[in-house]
């Protein structure tokens, strides 16, 4: 696993809070502030076991370094969220960690309007919001990352335009979030992309 003494025990009060009895044998959890995480993550690659990679919103570049080497989920550190810790182990054990109540009804033609049905709360939504909300959907709160979201709402040309991604996001959040400044159905995978929250109140990140 790695990390230093004070992660290991933070994971371990977040395993409990979670109320995680059982953990997955297959899956393992690597802290990306050690020295050695891309090994790690490459042996479990090899031997067909799930890595989840654990890394505060600093560590960008390790991020990417452990999203380039096939990592399969990722889990923000720094203090753990043990519903997020949840979510994640819900998604790899069933390929979904979505709203008990999400989905969307397009209502244009063509598809340009559509209608965000969300834990019994109704939003139109147009345009790239459609796009965007679509790909999150697809990927039942899995992560989606920057260049597949640009590159689907603003072409080939917009990959290293993530501004443009920032404010389709905000706009958004301000609309379907309960608490914008605190999102619990649009969520950062900081380096990354984004992904589909299943709607728990989570603990402020830093």
């Amino acid at each position: 696993m790695g990390g230093n003494a004070n992660q290991r025990a933070e994971w371990l009060r977040s395993v409990k809070a979670a109320g995680i009895d059982r953990w997955p044998p297959d899956l393992a959890c690597i802290f990306l502030s050690g020295g050695n995480a891309m090994d790690h993550i490459s042996a479990c690659k090899e031997q067909g076991r799930t890595a989840l990679a654990l890394a505060t919103t600093a560590q960008v570049t390790a991020r990417v370094q452990a999203f380039n080497a096939k990592t399969d989920e990722f889990l923000t550190i720094g203090p753990i969220d043990p519903a997020e810790l949840a979510a994640r182990i819900k998604l790899l054990a069933t390929g979904a960690a979505v709203p008990a109540e999400v989905r969307l009804i397009h209502t244009g033609v063509p598809q340009d309007n559509a209608t965000l049905v969300l834990d019994s709360r109704t939003f139109a939504l147009q345009g790239r919001e459609i796009k965007l909300m679509q790909m999150l959907l697809d990927a039942q709160g899995g992560f989606v990352t920057h260049t597949s979201l640009l590159t689907k709402l603003w072409g080939e040309q917009a990959r290293n335009r993530r501004h443009y991604l920032r404010v389709v996001v905000s706009k958004l959040r301000g609309r379907i979030e309960p608490e914008p400044e605190l999102p619990r159905y649009i969520l950062t995978e900081p380096a990354i992309g984004y992904r589909l929250g299943d709607g728990t109140a989570r603990l402020h990140m830093p």
